[in-house]
């Protein structure tokens, strides 16, 4: 919890500083898809209040110093170099998550720095900087957001996970965990093309050291995809992918996380993200690898057009065990998909 203080006229309507700014437009996307996929800062945004009628309209002053994004601005005046200004809303935020997008980038071609997928393809580049872009995004304030969103009856999560994706789509990514991997973590990146009715077999080590252990671990996936589209037709995208870890809760101990879009929504746009978290001791089983499947499935007929995708897959856990080597002395190569 952030206090904030306003002025006279402009204040803070929330006192939870994770929650979005007022004005934000609210999905869900087309065929109730998750929209927006991310929450990316966008200066904190005061507002007037001005009775209207029976109800309360609100206003959204210029950003000032009071709230706002700082960012360099040209002096009009006398050409000096250090000048700033205050911007706030979605174009703020795009800037914050295109400096992100090139920071990923940067990272995976590093190969000085110990970066594994310097040589991805040029026609993989933007598919996978869009899956790790989104792989550690997560919500910060969803359970809030549904006790003010409703529905108040708790049965219906359905709705009320609906209700908090409209605002904070996959959640706030935190991209400085793209780029290095702690003791108790591994992210490993794979990539390849797909033509409908097809799919790939991926194999992930299980790190010895969770056999048997009740510590905390998260497993997430993100898949990414570009699909063809149909103007016209009522599925309007011409494939839809899938990803599945089928012995995940054997293997891991985890189920979905319950903070996260609804698993319906989670599956109708272009990218595929779950996170999956538990804590039961599991046995080693199947030599300990855990499988995922990448599926590609005709949606509105794209004609057998091949569409490229890329998936991000992390393991971690809560405690202090050696995960990230662990995996990394089982892997002699990165994961490959299987035909």
């Amino acid at each position: 919890m952030v206090e904030r203080v306003g002025g006279h006229i402009a204040v803070d309507p929330f006192a939870d500083s994770a929650l979005p700014n007022a004005s934000c437009a609210v999905g869900l996307g087309y065929r109730r898809s998750v929209k927006p996929d991310l929450y990316f800062p966008a200066g904190r945004e005061y507002v007037r209040m001005a009775a209207s009628g029976p109800g309360v309209r609100l206003a959204f002053p210029h950003p000032q110093r009071l709230f706002g994004l700082a960012a360099a601005t040209p002096d009009r005046g006398q050409g000096r170099l250090n000048q700033t200004a205050y911007f706030s809303g979605t174009s703020a935020a795009t800037a914050l998550a295109t400096r992100a997008a090139h920071l990923i980038f940067d990272s995976l071609m590093d190969r000085a720095g110990g970066s594994l997928l310097a040589d991805i393809p040029p026609n993989f580049y933007a598919v996978v900087v869009k899956a790790l872009l989104v792989h550690t995004a997560g919500w910060e304030s969803g359970e809030l957001l549904k006790q003010i969103c409703g529905p108040v009856d708790s049965r219906r999560f359905a709705e009320r996970s609906e209700n908090a994706t409209r605002f904070l789509g996959f959640g706030v990514p935190d991209v400085r965990k793209v780029f290095d991997c702690a003791e108790n973590q591994a992210t490993l990146v794979g990539y390849g093309t797909l033509q409908p009715e097809q799919a790939h077999n991926y194999k992930v080590p299980v790190p010895p050291s969770l056999t048997g252990v009740t510590d905390s671990r998260e497993l997430v996936i993100t898949l990414s995809w570009f699909t063809p589209v149909k103007a016209g037709h009522q599925s309007y995208r011409c494939v839809k992918l899938e990803a599945e870890p089928g012995n995940a809760k054997e293997a891991l101990g985890v189920t979905r996380y319950r903070e996260q879009p609804g698993d319906a929504s989670a599956k109708k746009g272009a990218i595929f993200h779950e996170r999956l978290s538990g804590e039961r001791a599991v046995p080693y089983i199947e030599d300990g690898w855990l499988s995922f499947r990448v599926w590609c499935m005709d949606d509105a007929g794209n004609g057998g057009e091949a569409v490229r995708y890329a998936i991000a897959v992390t393991l971690k856990t809560a405690a202090s065990l050696r995960v990230y080597d662990e995996v990394r002395e089982r892997l002699i190569i990165r994961p490959r998909p299987q035909p």
